[in-house]
This record gives structure tokens, C-alpha cells and sequence, in this order.
């Protein structure tokens, strides 16, 4: 079929006409978003928002007082702390001056020899005035052995070694004998000290032993510690015809 046409007939235009313009839409009552009114913006009271900075609004005369009482208790401690200060130091001069020097005291003097200090019953001790300290031969008018004594023998060496210790022993306050015994040896002898049995059985002699071998752990630091010869195998014999 033929469309519809478009063009109006006379009739239809005709009582438009005599009906009046068209009414023209009406705008809608409803206001705009855009033309309300804007609702008045209130301030946050939340202190902990992130985004709001805090103000905190002091009076100037109230911070200047705050000042003038720190600056006035700093000053306070200061003057405390000075006046403790100088007092204490007035007290400590005072007492100083007060107070009588004590007793002047010096270091004990080391024993003349090894085992100049000991005491007891069957003890003899070297007489430094007929024996300085040295290294003396057997037998001689400067032996001070006794018969019946009990004396430290150090070791035994060849000629050139027993008298190199007995250099050394003079330097550690030990006297010395040298006695010959076989194949051109000497036993080097500490005869600072003698023993009779009864000393033996109080347990004296050992203190006079240890300090010995305190000497002989010397000897061995001055040969450089060559070898374990450190007059470790020092004993006691007795002098004198045997009984």
C-alpha cells in the first residue's frame, strides 16, 4: 500500500486555525537544584580530623606570665645548685684543714734474702754477715751448711752452667753452694735455709719450696724457655755425715 502522505488536507488545516494556537508547555513548577538555596555551611567539631588544623587561641598576657615563672625556677635550681655546691666544697676544705695528717706508711721492705721471714723450731737461717749473698764452693771457710740440716738442692749442671745460676740466684736473693759430683758436674745447693727434721714434720719448708720455684720459672723465662728446665725437680737433702 501507497504510504500515508504527510500533507495536511484543507479541513484539517482550516480548523486549526479557527481553533487557536497551540498552548505553549508550561516550565515545571519544581525548582532547580542550581537555584535552592545553599544550606549553611557548619564548622566541624571533630579534633582528631586529620585535615583540620587545631588552634588553639591563648591570651598574650598569659603567656608571658607562664614564661616569668619557668625563667624564675630556672633561676631558682641554679641558685641552689650553686649554694649546695659551695657549701660542700667550704666542708670538705674545712675537714681537710681540720683533720691531722695520719701515719706516713711505706711499703714493706722484701726480706733480705728467701725465706728470711720465717720462724719456728728447727729453723736455721743464713748469717748474711758471714755468707753475703753469692755463690760459695763446697767446703769452703764460707760455707754455711750445718751437719744434721736439710738444704734445697736446684739441680745439677756442668761447671759453666751451675755457675751461670748461681749468677742468677744472687739477683733473686738466693745464696748458693756449688758441690763437685761425678763426670765434672756441680748440684747448685740453696743454703738461705736449713731444716731439721722436726721443721719437716710442721710442713715449714714448703713455703721456703715454692718460693724457689717461683725463682726457678724465672730461670726458665731468662734462658728464653728453652726446654722444660725450669728447676721444677728441686729436693731437699740432709747434710752431714748420716746418722
Amino acid at each position: 500500500m501507497p504510504g500515508r502522505s504527510s500533507n495536511k488536507t484543507p479541513f484539517e488545516v482550516m480548523g486549526r486555525r479557527d481553533a487557536g494556537p497551540e498552548p505553549s508547555p508550561q516550565p515545571s513548577e519544581a525548582p532547580k537544584a542550581a537555584d535552592r538555596p545553599a544550606a549553611d555551611s557548619e564548622p566541624t567539631t571533630d579534633l582528631l580530623a586529620p585535615s583540620e588544623p587545631l588552634v588553639l587561641r591563648v591570651p598574650k598576657g598569659l603567656v608571658a606570665a607562664v614564661a616569668v615563672v619557668l625563667l624564675l625556677i630556672l633561676g631558682l635550681a641554679y641558685w641552689v645548685g650553686y649554694e649546695r655546691g659551695a657549701n660542700g666544697e667550704t666542708e670538705t676544705t674545712a675537714a681537710a684543714v681540720e683533720a691531722p695528717p695520719g701515719p706516713l706508711t711505706t711499703p714493706a721492705a722484701p726480706p733480705r734474702f728467701i725465706g728470711a721471714d720465717l720462724e719456728g723450731p728447727g729453723i736455721s737461717l743464713l748469717d748474711l754477715s758471714r755468707t753475703p749473698l753469692g755463690g760459695y764452693q763446697a767446703d769452703s771457710p764460707s760455707d754455711p751448711r750445718q751437719d744434721g740440716m736439710n738444704y734445697l738442692i736446684l739441680a745439677t749442671y756442668p761447671a759453666a752452667e751451675a755457675q751461670r745460676l748461681s749468677e742468677f740466684l744472687v739477683t733473686h736473693r738466693v745464696a748458693s753452694v756449688l758441690k763437685p759430683v761425678n763426670n765434672d758436674r756441680f748440684q747448685v745447693i740453696a743454703v738461705n735455709v736449713g731444716f731439721t727434721r722436726d721443721a719437716f714434720e710442721q710442713g715449714t719448708q714448703e713455703t721456703y719450696r715454692q718460693a724457689l720455684l717461683e725463682v726457678g720459672r724465672a730461670w726458665h723465662a731468662h734462658n728464653g724457655r728453652r726446654g722444660n728446665d725450669a728447676l721444677q725437680d728441686m729436693y731437699f737433702y740432709r747434710h752431714g755425715p748420716t746418722p
